[in-house]
């Protein structure tokens, strides 16, 4: 389950005054504090899928070739599950080169080696990563499984989110205000005295989980013509936005 917390300072009311007023007045003010909690639930309407595309090849042309005839295929498939309401979005790209032998090339070697022998080039390995975003939450997972069918690496689905998170913080905004007045109504009324205006809210940062799901292993594609993706049915949690507030009020008379 995500989770959405918010907290910090805001300053709801003003008071002109000079500073010896204004340290007077605080000296005389009486006040009621309390901290207001308003949460809501929210089911989420957006998901984020990642994975990484590999294509090899005897040449770097060969690798990327590959690449690029993989990523399509991938990409194609994930969309269509996904009824086409996605944003596809790539990351790096990487060519990274394979010897025989036992080379010990490396970043932390400052020695030169040609590439004979045990350090002999044998291919290219290109990498890219991919992020695929859509309101199609649904069949994330789907997607997830079809992609890891065709040959993508490291295939999950990422997070669960809320599109519009600002709406839920207001709604639970709104919840803790009232759950702060009536805190303070009950204690005024208790203490036999009146409630005031409120002075000022604090309220503040917020935090954020997600759930994954994730496969491990990726599978070469299969021969032609393939079966329709496995259908994974998720229930993924509502996503939890949580307000809390200290306010201030006022005591009158």
């Amino acid at each position: 389950m995500a989770i959405i917390e918010y907290s910090g300072l805001l300053a709801v009311g003003l008071m002109l005054a000079t500073p010896v007023q204004a340290q007077e007045a605080g000296a005389r003010q009486r006040t009621i504090v309390v901290e207001g909690t308003g949460q809501v639930m929210t089911p989420p309407d957006l998901t984020s899928i990642r994975f990484t595309v590999r294509g090899e090849g005897t040449t770097a042309d060969a690798a990327t070739k590959a690449l690029v005839a993989k990523q399509k295929a991938i990409v194609d498939g994930v969309t269509g599950v996904l009824k086409n309401s996605a944003q596809v979005e790539t990351g790096t790209v990487n060519i990274a080169v394979t010897r025989a032998g036992e080379c010990r090339i490396s970043n932390y070697n400052s020695t030169a080696s040609l590439s004979t022998g045990p350090c002999a080039i044998t291919g290219y390995v290109a990498t890219l990563s991919t992020t695929v975003r859509s309101k199609d939450v649904a069949d994330a997972a789907t997607a997830v499984g079809l992609a890891g069918r065709l040959g993508a690496e490291n295939a999950s689905v990422q997070s669960y989110e809320l599109n519009n998170s600002e709406e839920a913080r207001t709604r639970a905004t709104a919840k803790a205000m009232d759950d702060a007045r009536a805190q303070a109504q009950a204690i005024a009324g208790g203490s036999h005295v009146t409630l005031g205006d409120i002075l000022s809210v604090r309220n503040g940062a917020a935090r954020i989980a997600y759930n994954d799901i994730v496969v491990t292993e990726a599978h070469a594609p299969p021969a032609p013509p393939p079966p329709p993706p496995v259908a994974i049915k998720t229930t993924p949690a509502p996503i939890e936005t949580t307000v809390r507030l200290q306010v201030i009020y006022a005591i009158s008379g």
